[in-house]
């Protein structure tokens, strides 16, 4: 279910004598992002600004293998990168680019309505910050910055306007309530990531505990976080990191059609006897949620009706070493 993604960067922003690519995982694919890159003595240095590539910069210089995958960012550039989603054809993309500019950004568009902006310093990066701060308080667009290398990393508002057409919205994804503390949870807790490219907004249900917030949902997006785990928010209430972890594991299914309804139901609801949740996600898409006790037992039934053809399978998120796959 998880999906290869293939982000080539066409032209280089800096001047460029060869190719280098990066094999990684996000939320929700897994990426092989291919960079201009100019070989130096220390390594070879990157002359495209990331699109996916969270972390990393235009200028840091990597190590690569024999087949010039990179292996690891030997020399970091200290550079600083937004992730800009404005959707295709939004009318008010060429002025957005030309003021990015006149604020001494860097542009490169690795993949259709989705800049990447670089600033070559802490004042130009603030200057960038505090223009998109104001644009997204009334424009439709969605940004999040993805490398601020003193780690001092500003907040950014997330904007959710519908924009002109579905396919270039923020994408909502709503739990209608919540599976576990079915009558505490008075909160929600938003974790963001991407679906097929366009950016998701996951609202979770939640409890406030002393130590943050304990999540009440299955993720609909695969991400480092599962049910009952306590989260970290900032002051918008999306997910920052994970103080708490519940042991938890979770699973993505999707079934063949072959198969029937109640064949379906059976199989969801048997797993969940063991010791689990499921909930619903969007498309057909089932979250199956693991105690620690059950995990394996979970794990090796899927794999069982992944190999019989009967299911698609994913890991949500697995707690501890493994899988066994």
């Amino acid at each position: 279910m998880r999906k290869t993604l293939f982000v080539e960067h066409e032209e280089p922003v800096w001047d460029a004598d060869c190719r280098v690519t990066l094999h990684f995982d996000t939320e929700r694919h897994r990426l092989m992002e291919t960079f201009w890159a100019r070989r130096t003595a220390e390594g070879y240095a990157l002359c495209n600004i990331p699109t996916y590539a969270d972390g990393m910069a235009l200028g840091d210089v990597v190590e690569v293998d024999a087949n010039m995958n990179i292996t690891k960012v030997s020399q970091a550039s200290g550079r600083f990168v937004f992730r800009l989603w404005s959707g295709e054809g939004w009318e008010g993309r060429e002025y957005l680019t030309d003021e990015l500019h006149r604020l001494g950004g860097t542009l490169d568009e690795g993949y259709p309505g989705l800049l990447s902006v670089d600033a070559a310093d802490r004042r130009v990066a603030h200057d960038i910050y505090e223009y998109i701060v104001r644009l997204q308080h009334g424009e439709k667009m969605w940004c999040e910055i993805t490398c601020w290398p003193d780690g001092d990393k500003p907040t950014l508002p997330l904007t959710t306007d519908d924009f002109s057409d579905d396919e270039n919205e923020v994408q909502e994804w709503q739990h209608n309530y919540p599976i576990i503390h079915t009558d505490e949870a008075d909160a929600q807790v938003l974790m963001r990531g991407f679906e097929d490219s366009r950016p998701v907004v996951d609202k979770l249900w939640a409890v406030k505990v002393d130590d943050g917030y304990l999540v009440c949902n299955i993720p609909g997006l695969i991400a480092d976080v599962a049910l009952a785990d306590v989260v970290e928010v900032d002051d918008q209430n999306h997910v920052v990191g994970v103080v708490k972890r519940s042991g938890r594991s979770w699973f993505q299914i999707s079934f063949n059609t072959r198969l029937g309804i109640e064949e379906n139901r059976a199989v969801v609801e048997g797993l969940a006897e063991m010791g689990g949740w499921f909930e619903g996600s969007r498309d057909g898409i089932i979250c199956i949620d693991a105690a620690p006790e059950a995990r394996d037992q979970v794990w090796s039934i899927l794999l069982e009706r992944e190999a019989k053809g009967d299911i698609e399978l994913e890991i949500g998120y697995w707690h501890g070493e493994g899988p066994p796959r």
